[in-house]
């Protein structure tokens, strides 16, 4: 192993391991931790996997790479927080605890379940959230976000992109079949994936069903309305599909949503009440919009912004609704 023989030392460098590995779960790709912390993809893979490097033992000639990388590992932790590591960092809104509720039901079920919502309505955030609290690493099965692309459209872009998270390396190029088989072959009972930003898929989303029914493990689906309307809509190519998937449709972030996201973020800290009520009235008609000039992300982005470039001048409903007609809404 790569730790010292001290167990207080060696706790602390597996709770630094496990952190990178809810990073990982929750859609951070090898390469980009690789990137960003400066540490070898050769001396990153053997770390995660809790494997000496280069064949030595601590004490070697690569002891000391090892805890200098675990050094940089946990400076990468510090200073490039992920808002959905902390709890302390999650406005836990009534929609964003009815979506954890359905990723853990689903992963205990093993069921094939989507999520559907609008732009902006926290979809991504809370399975990044599910992910980072569930994560599945090499020790154990556990949960995975897949972020799609716009190239992933083909069966085989998709199964090596699911492939690509479950092992945490790139997949050269292979037929279907075979990235199929050596999909199946990396999943174990009671892994959960999250494809998310499925509209992407296009006619390779039907892959995802094939992989639910073959390796009988949970998964559930994310995307924006124009995933809803290729499934669920007019259009009857998905028919089967749509049949077979439970269906969770959020129209839009709600008042209540709104108001617990104010709390959290603090917004109304200060203000005198008549204020209050003219930013609470504001925050709602914004948050609760449907599109991209509405919803929690546009509201969060905006009220950031204004913290920035105004420094400490106050907040309030008329200014929000300004900014965001600035900001977000077409010209």
């Amino acid at each position: 192993m790569i730790h010292p023989n001290n167990d207080l030392f060696t706790q602390k460098q597996e709770s630094i391991v496990m952190r990178a590995e809810a990073r990982l779960a929750a859609g951070v790709s090898r390469l980009r931790l690789s990137l960003e912390t400066g540490i070898r993809l050769d001396y990153l893979v053997p770390i995660l996997e809790r494997r000496p490097l280069g064949g030595f033992s601590p004490g070697g000639d690569h002891s000391s790479t090892a805890l200098e990388s675990l050094a940089a590992l946990e400076q990468w932790l510090e200073t490039a927080p992920a808002e959905h590591e902390s709890r302390d960092s999650r406005a836990e809104t009534p929609s964003f605890k009815a979506m954890s509720s359905i990723f853990a039901i689903a992963h205990q079920t093993r069921s094939l379940v989507a999520i559907t919502g609008p732009v902006g309505f926290g979809k991504s955030f809370a399975a990044k959230c599910y992910a980072a609290d569930h994560p599945r690493t090499h020790k154990k099965p556990g949960a995975v976000r897949i972020q799609f692309n716009k190239t992933d459209n083909k069966p085989s872009a998709v199964l090596a992109t699911i492939l690509a998270a479950l092992r945490g390396e790139s997949i050269g190029a292979y037929r279907s079949g075979n990235l199929y088989q050596a999909l199946g072959a990396n999943l174990r009972p009671g892994d959960f994936l999250i494809p998310d930003e499925c509209q992407r898929l296009e006619a390779a989303v039907d892959i995802i069903a094939s992989l639910h029914d073959d390796f009988g493990i949970g998964i559930a689906m994310i995307g924006n309305p124009d995933f809803s309307r290729a499934i669920w809509g007019n259009d009857r190519t998905f028919d089967a599909l749509g049949s077979r998937i439970l269906r969770h449709d959020f129209s839009n972030t709600t008042g209540e949503d709104v108001e617990a996201f104010l709390a959290w973020k603090g917004t109304l800290d200060g203000l005198p009440v008549k204020e209050r009520v003219a930013m609470l009235k504001a925050a709602v008609s914004i948050g609760t919009r449907p599109g991209r000039e509405g919803g929690l992300r546009t509201l969060n982005q905006v009220i950031d912004y204004a913290a920035s470039a105004y420094g400490k001048q106050a907040l309030t409903g008329p200014l929000l609704s300004v900014l965001v007609k600035q900001l977000k809404e077409s010209a």
